[in-house]
């Protein structure tokens, strides 16, 4: 393949915002930043801060590490051997690899690749995954030196392309998001891919016969050992950099595309983009990588695919229609998919089957139908200007097929059916709508031939036959087309950066949109060697996701939110990492110690009935932890991430933070374990009334006693007939309501048969109405009455009917995996043995191997015969590899036990009955709350029952 060397951006464009960047110097201090600031003007300076940022943050691929990158393009190869491993400048596009994406795909896919393609495993065509492993991090939850870690979760892999430069000035950026076919996507590869092409034979001299025809396999154009398929055969860098240039050049604002990496091929229950791709989470998560895209809005969205990619795609835009083929409101396309402001969807070769509602083109054409009619219904509003509906409203879709393909059948199909639609929906407003009961007449209007030839280039003519392979389709401008069909989107006032105003020259009077102070001081700090010791908090848990500095960067605003300006100097100096609490060590808030020295006083200084001290070692079953640099699972601020909580016994005494779990607790136990104090309102006198601490001890006895197959049984029955009572309530009042219609039937039939009375006189005739009126009246109100305590006993029943349907689905559920929970827990008990058994056998080997290491002492002492001393050493080898294997199979065992352990604690609320869900001693409670500590079993709704802050 031979394509010219790339030009630079035209230098005739007029400026823009996002093409203005600081000088190619990076100063890491504020003041040298500030400096740039004063000297160079505020965007110079705000691009720095970005450049610094995105620099210093690496995101690159972690594992582009194998080298032999190639290219037939006028692209320079990056000196590191690989393409995935940095970002490059191509052009005016920054081609930029991040990963640690916890949205999209984070599945590996190393060991897929036969099913498909006939090249073989995955493995053996690219050394990258398609997701990867994030470092070990620390739980947090061991101090001193070596803190326990944890495995790295598997996160996804992106490329991200943006303008170069991005300056400080962009506002607002439109949106591509490109999902790959089927393949490796953009990993690069180590195995060209082959393909059969035939060679015409050579007849040779003195060759009598015809010579046949040869097949030969030959490296795949573009997919070459070396290559990455955006580059080489997409050409995405080029296509983006010509329609950003365009867009600079009609004042408009500039796009990015987010390319995420799917695994290789999909299948059933193995999505290849993730357990369901929505968009506007991808981009979130995309946003938070970069940090150049701080502050950077996002305008317009493209949906964009090729091959595979249709079974990703074609069910977010399905999913857009409801049952009456009308698109669903913004916010439901959103949660089923769709990105916000979408302008337009471009398919190439994407539509993979027919079918109806599951099939991808059926969903498509849905979809197009949808969008016909939504602009339609907009059109026939006489002020709506439709050209420039047309021009700027209407969302734009371009369908390409390789003509000659398989595809090609089904977009013909598409386009012949979205064809007639398209004529049977504006025939439908020409001829407008009868008057009705209901509603007037509608009457009927058109478009002009031009309106109309508008509609059909975008829903009809826009689907089109490109004369090449399937996957060639991209790279021959179609991007570039297809994006190009998008109205220039004008750079609005808020979009542009107010100019900075000097009274002199050089001399700074007054700065617009000053760098972020807070980031030029976070970004210093975490560079400042002062602070090396403190970074090492930011490594200590995967919350928020990303490399430590990812997290720093995310926590900073937080803990400013807080009233900590400046971390990494709070952690230095405000934090106690030898924190102690009866003789185990936490990092914690310098505040801490005296308060736990408090609480642990107390608690020694209690005596038991014999007078002897009753915690004379620590009454907690695993070390406290109070620091942990963290957000909360919701991605909140965390109390631990300030040093000022802490946990005790956190795997005993859990957080209660499942509503269901609480509810079916509360149903089982009578008690509302949601309240401050539970027990405050059991009919209890004042007196015996239980403080909070009792009332949820109690709360959870009831809950151990009861939560059995017969206590859900019996529960389950009571709820039933209960709802039965209040159902059987409500029909009498039905029947109530029945009789009293009948009443008011049979008063209106006696007044109109005593008003038409044949000799009734006029008196009569009014004493008639009158008293029928009466009696009506009375029958009105007792209606109305009736009407609002059958309302009431309806909502009783429907509350009473979600309580007895939740404990009868408790019960359905508590005996189905009934089998299953009595396995584990068997697998639990034999693993308990084994481990006893190991250790048994381990001590023994250890009793044998200390005598034979006496006996070959003596023996050396004694000086007896080296025949004697040989036999000892051989003795004494022997025990020790006994040793060994018994500490082997000791390991083995009890790595068995945790894992079966974690396999029976999954029955979270099996293990809250067998555990209970308060098991702190009151003692520890009532010393802690004394020394100053609130404690998070006297929260409302959700209880943190190991959890005490400071005030």
């Amino acid at each position: 393949m031979s394509r010219p060397v790339r030009r630079p951006p035209l230098q005739s464009q007029p400026p823009q915002p996002w093409l203005i960047a600081a000088e190619d110097r990076r100063p890491t201090s504020a003041p040298a930043i500030l400096e740039v600031q004063q000297t160079a003007g505020n965007r110079a300076a705000s691009a720095l801060v970005r450049r610094i940022a995105a620099d210093t943050i690496q995101r690159d691929h972690s594992d582009a590490t194998s080298g032999g990158a190639t290219t037939k393009t006028g692209i320079t190869v990056p000196k590191s051997g690989n393409w995935n491993a940095q970002d490059i400048v191509i052009g005016a596009v920054r081609r930029k690899p991040i990963e640690g994406l916890t949205a999209g795909n984070v599945r590996d896919d190393a060991k897929l690749g036969d099913e498909w393609g006939g090249e073989g495993r995955v493995a053996t065509i690219t050394a990258e995954k398609s997701a990867v492993k994030e470092t070990p991090k620390s739980t947090g939850k061991e101090p001193g030196k070596e803190p326990a870690k944890e495995a790295g979760k598997s996160t996804g892999k992106a490329i991200v392309l943006l303008p170069e430069p991005l300056g400080a000035g962009v506002k607002t950026v439109d949106v591509m998001i490109y999902l790959h076919g089927f393949g490796i996507g953009f990993r690069q590869r180590i195995h060209s891919r082959q393909k059969t092409i035939k060679v015409k034979g050579r007849k040779k001299k003195g060759d009598t016969e015809e010579p046949k025809d040869r097949e030969i396999q030959v490296d795949e154009e573009g997919m070459e050992t070396g290559t990455v398929r955006d580059i080489e055969v997409d050409h995405m860098e080029e296509q983006l950099e010509a329609v950003n240039a365009a867009a600079a050049k009609g004042g408009g604002r500039p796009m990015i595309a987010v390319m995420p990496q799917g695994t290789y091929t999909a299948g059933k229950d193995r999505p290849q983009f993730g357990e369901k791709f929505l968009s506007e989470a991808y981009l979130d998560d995309v946003w938070g990588k970069i940090p150049a895209l701080k502050g950077v809005a996002r305008g317009r969205a493209v949906l964009a695919g090729h091959s595979g990619a249709g079974g990703t795609l074609t069910p977010l835009l399905g999913r857009a229609v409801d049952d009456k083929g009308q698109l669903k409101d913004a916010a439901d396309a959103e949660a089923g998919g769709l990105p916000k402001n979408l302008a337009e969807v471009v398919l190439f070769d994407a539509l993979n089957s027919e079918g109806f509602y599951a099939g991808q083109r059926d969903q498509v054409e849905r979809w197009l139908i949808a969008q016909i009619r939504k602009d339609i219904r907009a059109m026939a509003d006489p002020s709506v200007d439709r050209d420039a509906y047309l021009q700027k409203q209407m969302v734009r879709f371009r369908g390409y097929y390789s003509k000659g393909s398989d595809y090609e059948t089904r977009y013909k199909h598409l386009k012949e059916n979205v064809a007639a639609a398209l004529k049977a929906e504006l025939t439908k407003a020409e001829a407008g709508k009868k008057a009705s009961k209901d509603r007037p007449a509608i009457p009927g209007w058109s478009l002009t031939a031009a309106q109309k030839q508008a509609m059909t280039d975008n829903y009809v003519d826009s689907i089109q036959g490109v004369a090449t392979s399937h996957e060639k389709i991209m790279g021959q401008g179609k991007v570039r087309e297809a994006l190009g069909a998008l109205p220039v989107q004008k750079v609005q006032a808020h979009d542009r950066p107010a100019p900075p105003t000097y009274a002199v020259q050089r001399e700074l009077v007054s700065l617009q949109r000053a760098p972020d102070p807070d980031l030029i001081q976070w970004t210093a700090d975490w560079n400042d060697a002062q602070y090396a010791g403190a970074r090492g908090y930011f490594s200590e848990t995967t919350r928020p996701s990303g490399t430590p500095e990812d997290r720093y960067k995310i926590l900073c605003p937080l803990y400013k939110a807080h009233g900590i300006a400046r971390p990494l100097p709070y952690l230095k100096n405000s934090i106690n990492g030898s924190t102690t609490f009866f003789g185990d060590k936490t990092p914690a808030h310098t505040g801490m110690q005296a308060m736990l020295a408090a609480a642990e006083k107390t608690l020694r200084d209690l005596k038991d009935d014999k007078g002897n001290p009753r915690y004379p070692t620590t009454p907690l079953k695993q070390r406290p932890w109070a620091l942990t640099v963290r957000t909360t699972s919701s991605n909140k601020w965390s109390n631990h991430a300030d040093g000022r909580a802490i946990d005790l016994d956190p795997d005993t005494n859990p957080h209660l933070d499942n509503a269901e779990h609480r509810a079916i607790i509360n149903e089982l136990t009578g008690m509302d374990v949601e309240a401050r104090n539970p027990g405050a309102s059991l009919p209890l006198p004042a007196l015996l009334t239980p403080d909070s601490y009792d009332s949820v001890k109690l709360i959870s006895d009831q809950f151990s006693a009861n939560y059995t197959e017969a206590g859900l049984t019996a529960r389950s029955d009571q709820l039933a007939a209960s709802r039965a009572a209040l159902a059987t309530e409500r029909d009498g009042m039905k029947t109530s309501r029945a009789d009293l219609t009948k009443q008011a039937k049979d008063v209106a039939k006696q007044r109109d048969l005593a008003v038409r009375r044949k000799g009734a006189t006029g008196a009569e005739k009014t004493a008639a109405r009158e008293q029928a009126k009466s009696a009506l009246k009375d029958i009105a109100a007792k209606q109305a009455a009736l009407k609002g305590q059958l309302a009431a006993k309806d909502k009783e029943v429907e509350a009473m009917t979600k309580r007895a349907d939740r404990i009868a689905a408790e019960l359905r559920k508590f005996t189905r995996e009934q089998k299953r929970f009595d396995a584990t827990v068997a697998a639990v008990g034999a693993a308990e043995a084994a481990v006893g058994a190991d250790t048994t056998d381990l001590a023994a080997a250890t009793a044998a191997k200390v005598t034979a290491d006496q006996a070959l002492a003596q023996a050396l002492q004694a000086k007896k015969p080296k025949a004697e001393i040989a036999s000892l050493r051989k003795e004494l080898a022997k025990q020790i590899r006994a040793v060994s294997a018994a500490k082997a199979a000791l390991r083995k065992h009890q790595k068995s036990l945790k894992d079966k352990t974690e396999d029976r604690d999954r029955y979270t609320l099996r293990k809250y009955a067998r555990e209970g869900i308060l098991n702190l001693p009151k003692d520890v409670v009532e010393a802690m709350t004394k020394a100053g500590f609130t404690w998070g079993g006297d929260w409302a709704v959700h209880k943190d029952l190991m959890h005490f802050d400071m005030p």
